[in-house]
Parts: C-alpha cells; sequence; structure tokens
C-alpha cells in the first residue's frame, strides 16, 4: 500500500507566522498536518535536537493517519535556509509546494533572538551583545551551554531573508512557490488564507479560528525555563506527572510573559541596515512595495 507524502511544506522563515498558518490549515478538513511540526527530515545537516526523524519510514509514519480525501504538508520553518534541502524535497516529490513566510529582515531576527532565549539557546539577553559575538561564535567561542545548534547563532545570515528567497526561487517552479508577507496576514488574515488555500487547489474555505500563535514572549523564570528543558532523569518523570495533571496552553503559559518591545541604537542599526540592505531591496522588489519595521534609529 503506498504511504502518503507531504504535498506542500512551509519552509519558514522562523518568527514569520508560521506556527499560525500551521494552526490555520490543521482547521481545514481537506487537508492534514502532523501534530509534530518541525520535523526537519529534509534537513539532515542539523542536529538531533533538530532533525528529530532520520529515517524516510519513520518520516512517513508523521502522515499515516491522513484521509484519501485530504492532502498532507508539513512546517519546518529552517527549510528555507538550506538550498539542499530543497533540492531534497523536490527530489523526494517533483510536485511539491512551498510556502515561503517573510517579513522585514530586521524585525524577524530581534524576533527569532527572543525565541532562541526562551528556549535558553541563547544567553545574551541584550540583542546587541549576541550581534556582535557572531564572529567569535563562528570560531566555536561563546556558544550557549543549552544551543541545539551553534550555526543557527549566525544571526547575520538567517536574517538574509532575501537571499534566502532568491536560492528558493532558483530552484522552485514559479508555479510551485508562494510567498507570504507577514505584515499582509495582520493586516487581512481571510484573504492571506484564502490565497493559501488557493494556491493549494481548494476553492472552498471552512469556519477557521484566526488566532495568532507563538507571538513574541519572554520568560518569568529562567530557573523554571531550565526545568522544563531538563533532560534530568528525575526531572523527566516530575514533568510527566505535570503534563498529566495540567491541560498543555496552561503549562505553556505558565512560565511566559509578553515580550517588552526593544530598541535599536543607531550604530547598530546602521550596522544591521548595511547587513541587509541587499536582502530589503529583494524583498521589496519581489512584494513590490516597500517592508515595514518597527524599529526606527533612536
Amino acid at each position: 500500500m503506498p504511504r502518503n507524502k507531504p504535498d506542500f511544506f512551509i519552509i519558514g522563515a522562523p518568527k514569520c507566522g508560521t506556527t499560525t498558518l500551521y494552526s490555520w490549515l490543521k482547521q481545514h478538513p481537506g487537508i492534514f498536518m502532523p501534530e509534530s511540526k518541525e520535523p526537519h527530515y529534509f534537513a539532515q545537516n542539523l542536529s538531533d535536537r533538530y532533525c528529530r526523524i532520520r529515517s524516510e519510514e519513520s518520516y512517513l509514519d508523521l502522515f499515516k493517519d491522513a484521509q484519501a480525501r485530504q492532502i498532507c504538508g508539513e512546517a519546518s520553518v529552517l527549510y528555507g535556509f538550506y538550498p539542499q534541502s530543497i533540492q531534497e524535497i523536490l527530489d523526494f516529490n517533483p510536485k511539491a509546494k512551498f510556502i515561503f513566510m517573510l517579513r522585514h529582515p530586521i524585525d524577524m531576527i530581534i524576533s527569532y533572538h527572543g525565541q532562541l532565549l526562551v528556549n535558553l539557546e541563547e544567553d545574551r539577553k541584550d540583542f546587541e551583545v549576541a550581534w556582535y559575538l557572531q564572529d567569535k561564535r563562528q570560531k566555536g567561542q561563546n556558544i550557549p551551554p543549552l544551543s541545539k545548534d551553534p550555526q543557527l547563532l549566525h544571526y547575520s545570515q538567517i536574517g538574509a531573508l532575501g537571499r534566502h528567497l532568491n536560492n528558493i526561487k532558483n530552484l522552485v517552479p514559479h508555479d510551485q512557490l508562494l510567498t507570504i508577507l507577514l505584515d499582509d496576514m495582520g493586516a487581512d488574515p481571510q484573504v492571506e488564507y484564502l490565497k493559501v488555500l488557493n494556491f493549494l487547489s481548494f476553492d472552498t474555505m471552512c469556519q477557521i479560528d484566526f488566532r495568532r500563535e507563538n507571538e513574541a514572549s519572554a520568560v518569568r523564570y529562567i530557573w523554571l525555563q531550565r526545568f522544563i528543558f531538563s533532560n534530568n532523569k528525575i526531572l523527566k518523570i516530575l514533568k510527566s506527572v505535570i503534563k498529566l495533571i495540567l491541560p498543555k496552553k496552561i503549562r505553556l503559559s505558565l512560565n511566559k510573559t509578553k515580550r517588552k518591545k526593544r530598541s535599536l541604537n543607531n550604530n547598530l542599526h546602521k550596522d544591521m541596515l548595511k547587513q541587509y540592505e541587499g536582502d530589503i531591496s529583494i524583498l521589496e522588489v519581489h512584494f513590490q512595495k516597500p517592508l515595514k519595521s518597527s524599529y526606527k534609529e533612536v
């Protein structure tokens, strides 16, 4: 019996609305999205803590519960950074469709840094310090103890969204790629959702809860976050008991608070604009409009 293969992939970028879109698509009766978001099977270059599935059999098992009338998709937000991942997906399914979600590089990378802090993969709260540590970290210095993969601390490369987009466009046929701007998704979610459905060849829309997921947050207590991410056997047992008692949404919200808007000093802002000048230009030409950023010089 043939195994279900994914028909489409949400390939990034991080902190650009991918979790929200994943949630919306899961609500559609004609679409199957696995419970395990971000398997990163086609990013074998990543560490085991990101690439959690190494065999094709285990990967296809993610889609075994899909119904015959459903199309399958998955969301692994780091695929878009690696051309080899895109090529491997096309080799796996030449008709695969790709959704790449984008925003202003400066806004994206600052939000991404905040997410790494929440995940304890970054230990420098001050974004400016983390930004200027990149060269040392590329040499293996100043790596946070709980970093899942040091290459993902290379902020200037991660935020090069225009260059990543060009790499994808060089590999993926035009009619198999859809790009979405986070600002557009926030301004009119229904219109952007319909674009996705049309791209996936659906002409009908079901009732959808358009709430946003995985919005910017910060950690309340570092000690509690370390407990949550601990691999200690005794703590794992305790965590399993807590999972039985508390619903997932409550567990996730206990140690989170709304992240405060951060400002950039003039020198850092100028350095980042210089770093991403070409990427911003590429994205503005692609979307045929200026990109909005919430970060200005102070």
